[in-house]
């Protein structure tokens, strides 16, 4: 079994700002319930979800990007790209584009996006024929 390989500082440094996020999310879920929740919730384009449910929500998804990206396995660079989309398309949709975050649902999503399609090789995701080809050398 192939041993994973170092990460990069880039994705160091988005791990530790999701843990962050995820503690910071976390300690408003006893603090400040009601103001988070009604703005995590517009970010993600759920209004119905005010309050409790969007932070839980939010917390869920932190945690399952921060295993995602890693554990540097292609499911964890599917799952993070799949949650940027979501943040691309949902948001603008359902709230329409005058009321989403810049930051939150543009900026952030498009750098994750670009980040992750560059590095994508370390999540094992690209370059499969050069895979296949390369081990069937190996044991001709």
């Amino acid at each position: 079994m192939q041993d994973k390989p170092n990460a990069p500082w880039g994705l160091k440094a988005i791990i530790a700002f999701y843990i962050v996020g995820v503690v910071a999310v976390t300690i408003t879920l006893f603090t400040n319930r009601a103001a988070t929740g009604q703005q995590l919730a517009a970010v993600h384009g759920l209004p119905a979800l005010a309050g409790a449910p969007a932070i839980l929500l939010t917390i869920a998804m932190g945690i399952a990007v921060v295993l995602g990206l890693n554990s540097m396995r292609p499911w964890g660079w599917w799952l993070t790209m799949a949650y940027m989309a979501f943040l691309l398309i949902v948001p603008p949709v359902t709230l329409g584009s005058s009321r989403v975050s810049i930051f939150a649902n543009i900026l952030w999503p498009l750098l994750m996006v670009i980040y992750l399609i560059v590095k994508r090789r370390l999540f094992g995701v690209g370059g499969s024929a050069e895979r296949v080809s390369s081990s069937l050398n190996c044991t001709t």
